[in-house]
């Protein structure tokens, strides 16, 4: 099963400013909900944990992963965030439970990523790591609007929330996403079954 985890808060996730390829670290919340989050992660053997280049995720992915095996760790460009342009650093609307992928999925403004070309990097990282890691349990720690990209392709539409440190999970064989906002209950059965 390939696990794929929004990084925990930072300050301008907290303050709804628009936070793309900005290398912002974690704040004392999101690295509470990091550690939170291991609990479902407790004691498991990954095959691998593969993170965005960002600080803010690998923050996360060292913080949930401290306590499991893991069979190595590295970096995947592809999973970075999102780059908005002009539009980061600005304050978003706000509007609870509306994620930034939300707001500006089909923005095309001065100096951002093609919303197309941010799906199509994401989801060739995971068909990759689906490739190369099998039925083998993989931990991935990404972004709100890559991860929003992702998912609202994969299951049709866009009327979702992924909170920091929100988890979905995809079927390695299939690319399928087998749900998303899982608890950590959800967390562990889908473990016991890769």
């Amino acid at each position: 099963m390939i696990f794929l985890v929004r990084h925990g808060q930072t300050n301008w996730n907290r303050t709804h400013r628009v936070q793309g390829v900005e290398d912002i670290p974690l704040n004392p919340s999101g690295i509470l909900q990091a550690e939170m989050l291991k609990e479902a992660f407790n004691g498991t053997k990954l095959a691998a944990l593969i993170t965005s280049p960002l600080t803010r995720a690998q923050q996360t992915g060292r913080l949930i992963a401290n306590e499991c095996e893991i069979g190595e760790i590295k970096t995947d460009e592809r999973l970075q965030e999102r780059d908005f342009g002009e539009l980061s650093g600005r304050q978003m609307p706000v509007e609870p439970k509306k994620p930034l992928h939300y707001f500006y999925k089909d923005y095309r403004g001065e100096g951002a990523e093609d919303p197309d070309e941010l799906y199509k990097r994401v989801n060739e990282a995971v068909e990759d790591i689906a490739k190369e890691y099998g039925d083998k349990p993989v931990l991935i720690v990404s972004h709100g609007a890559a991860l929003g990209s992702f998912l609202s392709r994969k299951i049709g539409n866009d009327d979702f929330y992924l909170a920091n440190t929100g988890v979905l999970a995809v079927d390695p064989k299939t690319l399928e996403v087998v749900g998303y906002n899982l608890t950590t209950d959800e967390i562990k059965s889908l473990l016991k079954k890769s």
